[in-house]
């Protein structure tokens, strides 16, 4: 992909941020900003043991010190599943898509202060879509 006229490989950002201690996994996806592309790194943590906010400024820091800094991601969303397509493939459309939901809500407006701490109402949505398309995909009977 390209993103301000350099061509970004999203594998070598996602190695880089699965180097460091705190994050077993990471994906990250192009996303439109305006007139603009951004990248997005979605992680799964390791470990809860630093907030968000600190994570996300200890990550920038780790791939500024490895990678140029068009390869830096610009945002950082944590989730605790990665979802996957009917095949059992990474759905990048729904990781994209759904940053661009977030993003565009947390530029629209500041953050909702009925927001509890902890709550992830983004890892809700996801889990409540894995739930529908399960039920109605029904359960899958077996052919001998």
């Amino acid at each position: 992909m390209k993103i301000r006229g350099q061509r970004i490989e999203p594998h070598e950002v996602e190695h880089h941020l699965c180097s460091h201690p705190l994050v077993d996994d990471a994906e990250v996806v192009a996303v439109r900003a305006g007139k603009d592309t951004e990248l997005v790194a979605w992680i799964r943590v390791a470990e809860a043991r630093a907030p968000a906010r600190d994570l996300s400024a200890a990550l920038r820091a780790h791939l500024a010190s490895v990678l140029p800094s068009a390869y830096v991601p610009g945002h950082y969303l944590m989730l605790d599943e990665v979802p996957l397509t009917g095949s059992g493939k990474l759905d990048r459309a729904r990781l994209r898509s759904r940053a661009e939901q977030q993003l565009g809500a947390g530029r629209a407006a500041p953050a909702s202060p009925s927001v509890t701490p902890g709550e992830r109402p983004l890892f809700a949505a996801l889990l409540r879509e894995r739930d529908a398309r399960t039920v109605a995909s029904g359960p899958r009977e077996a052919t001998h």
